[in-house]
């Protein structure tokens, strides 16, 4: 019911954008998508980013690449995964060692890009991208 209200309270505006239901959300994700473009160019990542609250991050040079030789890691099904063949590999690498849930970019046509979601706080979207810059250079 609250929900609703919001929601009714919202979109019978006239101009919802200063709304402070909608400024919680698009702020911070303002905010994460300017830090995003930064630091992603000055990491020297491939990506694509528009004023949505996703990214799609090329990832190609990193498929086929060895996961660290110190670290056992299996896929959904239990198998011991050495090499991160596509980006379903990559993307459960990047979940389990190094707490990062992106999305492969298959589903959504760019099989060689991962979805990386710029709707958090900027301090999270930073750290996020740090440890997704680190988790790459990881790979062998």
């Amino acid at each position: 019911v609250v929900g609703e209200a919001a929601a009714h309270d919202v979109y019978s505006s006239r101009q919802p954008d200063p709304h402070p239901g909608i400024r919680r959300g698009v702020e911070p994700t303002a905010k994460s998508r300017a830090l995003f473009r930064a630091s992603m160019a000055g990491l020297d990542h491939r990506f694509v980013v528009g004023q949505g609250y996703y990214a799609f991050v090329h990832v190609a040079p990193w498929l086929g690449r060895r996961v660290p030789r110190d670290l056992i890691f299996r896929d959904a099904r239990d198998r011991v995964v050495e090499t991160v063949t596509d980006t379903n590999d990559l993307v459960a690498y990047l979940t389990a060692h190094h707490g990062l849930a992106v999305v492969p970019g298959a589903p959504f046509y760019q099989p060689d890009f991962i979805r990386f979601s710029l709707a958090n706080r900027p301090d999270y979207t930073g750290a996020a991208i740090a440890r997704f810059d680190q988790a790459l250079h990881s790979l062998d």
